[in-house]
């Protein structure tokens, strides 16, 4: 087993800083720096800390830049699945120990965990990213005398650490960044409000309940988190957080610049799609999700719900309030359903007789989670016991799922003169043509079906060889095809029955894991809106 039992558990979730990792040093004079990526693959650094030539970006094409906290600073980016050995850590290791390196040779804020991968180097043709995200940031800036940890939040902050430098907020360095680049400031997307409402600390208790307590979801101390009035405390700041960026580029930027705020993704299976029995040697040992099923369907059903609905109503608030300027909301809710942390149909990397047994080879998007396991350590144990893994990667969107985000965010600017927001929604099995995982960007408006119509039966479904342990399952389109049609899909293997139904997006194939021998059972659905239409079925036998 990998896992280690916590003396006091602690987790980096939606980028907290924890008692079991080195706190985030604030010293050095990259404190104010971002790295760039240009869309001919050219690294290089800006220092921000004002708006001269050093915070010039390369080139005349439109910028694009990512701010906010863990969910998009590229946390977790170093891998591609999870292990259930941590010293088979290698099969994983997509961009190993450079991954955070964000400043040259290291990173501009320690422990902000800028991935090389993040979805903001998504990079359009002509154009230039920067990421000023930071793993743990809130709202507002955050220093720590004691620990010399500095957070930059969504502010114009200008704080003096231990030595000597002036940290900056992430508005400031977007505003200096504007200033020192007019007119190019194209696209501006944000993740923030995770760390606001200590979600985090939500999942650090429910994870220590499991091992050694009761569910969380029945403390009134953690439920009260996401209800009033922390919810309207918190819809206030985010509101406040997103009308300072539009501030901080104003008229700064290039004609019709667009900001995009973006909600948080569902990233661990809930009862009905763990594989997992509520055990502590599965969860636990094997797993690295250890949550009891009433705390699964809590902190999806309830918790994550009320903090995106808040998100999106801040988002409503400030489109109001600027009725000139292009604000979008992208959902990523059900972004890595399928591939969640536990849940059926992925595996870890090193699983025995798994589908796959490195990230590299063919395959492992699709059977591979998405989303890192949890890492909790006891208060004198220290990294080193996990190395080369980090606890303030655990639960957050790995190397797969910033390039399934690239993928999205990429359907949404388009061209760049019409950019959109909508839900984004796994779309199949395998890579694209820029080799990242297949999403569909659906605007709003294909969700609906006015007449509440079910759609017809899918046509032609069979089965092929996929690999050694797994196979796929392909199908047609039914007679009529529905604009904003997509699939789902259900499985019954030889230890599960029936359960609930699962994305297969408008892809046409899936590919279904065969660990055991028996009897696989799959139906295929078209679903249009909230309508599903009647399922067809087949059987697999795996000798």
């Amino acid at each position: 087993m990998h896992r280690l039992i916590p003396a006091v558990a602690a987790i980096a979730m939606a980028a907290s800083v924890t008692i079991s990792v080195s706190p985030a040093s604030a010293d050095g004079s990259t404190i104010n720096s971002a790295g760039y990526l240009t869309s001919d693959g050219k690294r290089g650094v800006v220092d921000l800390t004002a708006t001269g030539a050093k915070a010039v970006v390369p080139g005349t094409g439109p910028i694009v830049v990512s701010l906010g906290d863990s969910y998009i600073s590229g946390e977790a980016g170093r891998w591609a699945g999870n292990v259930i050995k941590t010293s088979n850590f290698g099969v994983t290791d997509a961009l190993s120990y450079k991954a955070y390196d964000d400043a040259g040779a290291d990173e501009a804020i320690k422990d902000c965990h800028r991935s090389r991968q993040a979805e903001v180097n998504f990079t359009p043709a002509g154009s230039a990213s920067v990421n000023l995200a930071c793993s743990g940031a809130t709202a507002l800036s955050d220093y720590s005398s004691k620990s010399n940890t500095w957070k930059p939040g969504i502010d114009f902050a200008q704080q003096k650490v231990r030595s000597g430098a002036v940290g900056v907020g992430q508005a400031q360095l977007l505003q200096n960044l504007a200033a020192a680049n007019p007119g190019r400031i194209g696209f501006v997307v944000l993740s923030i409000g995770g760390n606001d409402f200590d979600f985090g600390e939500i999942v650090a208790t429910c994870v220590e309940g499991f091992i050694k307590g009761g569910p969380c979801s029945k403390q009134k101390a953690v439920t009260s988190k996401v209800e009033e009035p922390n919810i309207s405390t918190q819809r206030t700041k985010i509101s406040a957080a997103i009308d300072r960026l539009i501030s901080a580029v104003g008229d700064k930027g290039a004609p019709n610049w667009t900001l995009m705020v973006q909600d948080y993704p569902s990233p661990v299976a809930t009862s009905s799609t763990i594989r997992y029995g509520e055990t502590y040697n599965q969860r636990w040992g094997d797993g690295g999700c250890p949550m009891y099923n009433v705390d699964l369907d809590w902190a999806n059903d309830v918790a994550l719900t009320k903090i995106d609905q808040t998100v999106r109503e801040a988002v409503d608030t400030q489109r109001v309030g600027h009725p000139d300027r292009n604000i979008q909301f992208l959902e990523l809710k059900d972004a890595l359903k399928g591939h969640r942390l536990c849940e059926k149909n992925v595996y870890p990397v090193d699983q025995p007789f798994g589908p796959v047994r490195s990230w590299w080879r063919k395959g492992a998007v699709d059977s591979s989670e998405w989303v890192q396991s949890i890492r909790i350590l006891g208060k004198f144990t220290r990294d080193l016991a996990i190395w080369p893994f980090k606890t303030q990667e655990s639960l957050h969107p790995n190397y797969w799922a910033q390039l399934a985000y690239q993928s999205c965010l990429t359907q949404a600017y388009g061209d760049g003169t019409a950019v959109m927001g909508g839900t984004c929604l796994y779309g199949g099995t395998g890579l694209d043509k820029n080799g990242r995982p297949r999403m569909d960007l659906m605007s709003f408006a294909s969700k609906k079906n006015p007449a509440g119509a079910a759609p017809e039966k899918v046509r032609n479904l069979a089965t092929e060889k996929f690999t050694k342990r797994a196979f796929k399952v392909r199908w047609e389109d039914p007679a009529e095809v529905k604009p904003g049609m997509r699939f789902v899909y259900r499985l019954k293997t030889p230890d599960r029955a029936w359960k609930g139904w699962l994305q297969a997006g408008t892809s046409h194939a899936i590919v279904v894991g065969t660990p055991q021998k028996g009897v696989y059972k799959v139906q295929v659905a078209a679903k249009w809106g909230k309508e599903r239409g009647e399922a067809r079925s087949l059987t697999y036998r795996n000798r």
